[in-house]
C-alpha cells in the first residue's frame, strides 16, 4: 500500500515528533509478522501501477503484529491500529520524525510512504489494512523577529538611531529594549536576546538574554542592561525573539527568530544632559 501526504502546513516549523498509524483489519495467521513503513523515492498518482510502483529508499520503522483474526486466535487478536513512531533508544534506523523535520525545513510539497511485508515472499505475512492511515506531526512555530531594538533615551524614553545619525546616550551601561513576537500569537513563553557590536562591526561588545525566569507572552517588551561600554564610541544593537518549548516526552528547547534590524547609538559622556523645564509663576 502507498500513502501520500501534503506538507505545506508544516513548512518552516520545528518538528518535534511524528507518528504514522495504519489500521490492520485482517491477517493470514495468528503468528505476528514484520511490516515495514518506508519512504519512497517518487510520488504516486492515478497512473501508478504495480509494475511502475515507486521504490522504497528509506525505512521509517517496522512492527511485528498480527491483528484481525479475533477469536480465531488465543488470546483474541481483533483488528487494531499499528503505530509507527521512532524508538531511537533501541532502533536507531527508525527516523520518521527526523525525516518529517527535514521535509518541513526544506519545504517539500509532499511525502510518500509504502507499507509492505518485510518478506513479500512469505504467504503468512499476507494482510489487509484500511486506506485511512493517519500521519500525526507535533510541531512548534519559530518565533517572529522582534520589533525594532531600542536603547534607553533619557530617564523613560526609548529610541533608535541610524548609522549616520546614531542615538546618543551618556550612560555607559545603557538599558536596551525589544518587543518579542510570536508568529501566530500563540506562543506564551518568549524572551529577547540582545547583542551590541561596535558600529563598524569589528567586534561584539556585549550580549545577553532578558531574564530567564521571566518568559512572557507575545508582544511584550523585554529589556536588559548592558555591561560597561567604552565612552565616545559608536555601537549598534540588535535583538531576536527566543521561544521555549517542551514536548509531551519532556524534551525541552529554545527556538530563535531572525535578528532585528540594527539600532545605532553612541555612548558620549561629554554630551550635556537633557534640558530641565522650569515653570515660573
Amino acid at each position: 500500500m502507498y500513502f501520500e501526504y501534503p506538507l505545506s502546513s508544516i513548512h518552516g516549523k520545528k518538528v518535534l515528533d511524528a507518528t504514522m498509524e495504519v489500521y490492520q483489519v485482517w491477517t493470514f495467521t495468528c503468528e505476528p509478522h514484520w511490516y515495514d513503513l518506508s519512504r519512497v523515492e517518487k510520488g504516486i498518482s492515478s497512473s501508478t501501477t504495480w509494475s511502475t510502483r515507486p521504490a522504497a529508499v528509506d525505512l521509517m520503522g517496522d512492527r511485528s503484529v498480527a491483528y484481525g483474526r479475533g477469536a480465531l486466535c488465543d488470546p483474541s487478536q481483533p483488528a487494531n491500529w499499528v503505530r509507527f513512531s521512532d524508538n531511537t533508544g533501541e532502533e536507531t534506523n527508525e527516523n520518521l520524525t527526523t525525516t518529517l523535520a527535514s521535509y518541513a525545513s526544506s519545504k517539500k510539497a509532499e511525502i510518500t510512504f509504502s507499507l509492505t511485508a518485510h518478506d513479500e515472499s512469505d504467504a503468512g505475512a499476507w494482510a489487509r489494512f484500511r486506506n485511512d492511515a493517519k500521519l500525526s506531526v507535533t510541531y512548534v512555530s519559530y518565533p517572529s523577529t522582534p520589533t525594532e531594538a531600542q536603547v534607553q533615551a533619557g530617564t523613560t524614553g526609548k529610541a533608535c538611531g541610524t548609522s549616520t545619525v546614531p542615538q546618543v546616550t551618556s550612560d555607559t551601561t545603557p538599558k536596551v529594549y525589544g518587543t518579542v513576537q510570536s508568529v501566530d500569537g500563540s506562543q506564551a513563553r518568549l524572551r529577547a536576546m540582545f547583542e551590541i557590536w561596535k558600529a563598524e562591526g569589528s567586534s561584539r561588545a556585549w550580549w545577553a538574554n532578558s531574564p530567564d525566569g521571566a518568559w512572557v507572552a507575545d508582544n511584550a517588551v523585554r529589556d536588559a542592561t548592558s555591561s560597561a561600554l567604552a565612552p565616545q564610541t559608536d555601537y549598534k544593537l540588535r535583538a531576536k525573539t527566543q521561544a521555549y518549548y517542551m514536548t509531551d516526552r519532556g524534551v525541552t528547547g529554545v527556538l530563535d527568530s531572525a535578528w532585528s534590524t540594527w539600532c545605532y547609538f553612541r555612548v558620549d559622556t561629554d554630551s550635556p544632559p537633557p534640558p530641565i523645564a522650569v515653570v515660573t509663576p
